[in-house]
């Protein structure tokens, strides 16, 4: 992984921002945030949420 910034806020939480490197053992399950996609964009089979899910 990938960190990209870790920040701490007051008190104990600490928010870290990282990327993975490798992203083989993923596999796509929903497509969220269509509505602001480029025309040009396919979803493919994917199920897809213009907004937030739920």
């Amino acid at each position: 992984m990938t960190t990209l910034a870790s920040l701490r806020a007051r008190g104990s939480v600490t928010r870290t921002i990282q990327l993975q490197d490798d992203t083989n053992g993923f596999t796509p399950q929903v497509q969220v945030w269509t509505k602001s996609r480029q025309h040009w964009v396919g979803l493919g089979d994917l199920p897809g949420f213009e907004t937030n899910p739920g």
